[in-house]
């Protein structure tokens, strides 16, 4: 599980995300992110719900700037990709799960098994979930704003809405307990022991910095700060300079964090990170432009 694909991925979606702002873009750009097809920009492998199943669950009016690029209302179709991503993450679990328990008798493959079998429950699945917190919080939001609850599909769908949202405020704050207890660990000489015993949920902390909590925090942030971001997007979709600042407000605030405190042990993907947030923070600069030209 590797933190950087992660970032990446998330600021992909950050960027595909200016679609969704009330501003009159030029013509050729308007066209371009018209076109654009709104997919999933986290780590999921598998495709888009068919256009049958769509036509199964009942559609509701949205506002035109997410209606225009046929946003579902249903938090189901617009999450399925992370969903069923995240399923079969827990499924390929289970069965690896199974697989160590049933061949204790073949040593060889029984340790292969409980070698691989933590890096896919836990981070592998930590990884999958983190780079879609960008996604879950947009499609809450238009959730939310639908209020879809005229049939069965569609209360499912809100109360896995509510569901996964309970489940990604539980991870950060399992994610900062982990980073809690490494440091006190480090206060006491058993650093080493503690990082063995949380091996499975090294994507966590394993390639940053670890001076400071904030370093080793980064990846907890950076969900929070991508969770902010979409929701922003979502819920205020009626006041686009609002939007625009306080989305501009979350690059600048990322690149001061980044440059004080260098959270990545490794200066290549810093480096990777700096250049990814300079664009984003250039494109916020223009969006702001466009919103107060309008």
């Amino acid at each position: 599980a590797n933190p950087s694909a992660l970032t990446m991925a998330s600021i992909s979606k950050m960027l595909q995300y200016i679609k969704f702002l009330r501003i009159n873009y030029p013509p050729k750009l308007y066209l371009m992110l018209f076109l654009q097809k709104t997919a999933s920009g986290g780590l999921n492998f598998v495709p888009e719900m068919s256009e049958s199943m769509k036509k199964d669950i009942p559609d509701k009016t949205l506002p035109f700037n997410f209606e225009i690029h046929k946003v579902h209302s249903n938090f189901l179709v617009g999450f399925w990709q992370p969903l069923m991503s995240m399923v079969i993450t827990v499924g390929l679990a289970g069965i690896i799960y199974l697989i160590e328990t049933q061949m204790q008798s073949y040593k060889s493959f029984h340790s292969l098994m409980t070698k691989i079998s933590p890096h896919i429950k836990w981070n592998f699945f930590l990884t999958v979930f983190c780079s879609n917190y960008c996604d879950l919080a947009f499609y809450t939001a238009t959730s939310f704003i639908a209020g879809n609850f005229e049939s069965v599909i569609a209360v499912l769908g809100f109360l896995i809405c509510l569901l996964l949202n309970t489940l990604a405020f539980f991870i950060i704050v399992f994610m900062v307990q982990t980073i809690v207890a490494l440091r006190t660990a480090r206060s006491h000489n058993s650093e080493d022991q503690v990082k063995k015993q949380n091996e499975k949920y090294k994507m966590i902390f394993e390639v940053f910095q670890d001076q400071t909590f904030f370093q080793q925090s980064f990846i907890a942030f950076f969900c929070i700060r991508g969770y902010i971001y979409s929701t922003v997007i979502g819920f205020l979709y009626n006041y686009p300079v609002v939007q625009a600042i306080l989305l501009l407000l979350l690059c600048v605030l990322t690149l001061i964090y980044l440059f004080i405190k260098r959270p990545m042990k490794i200066l290549i993907n810093y480096i990777q990170q700096i250049f990814c947030e300079i664009i984003l923070l250039a494109v916020k600069l223009w969006v702001l432009l466009m919103t107060i030209i309008d």
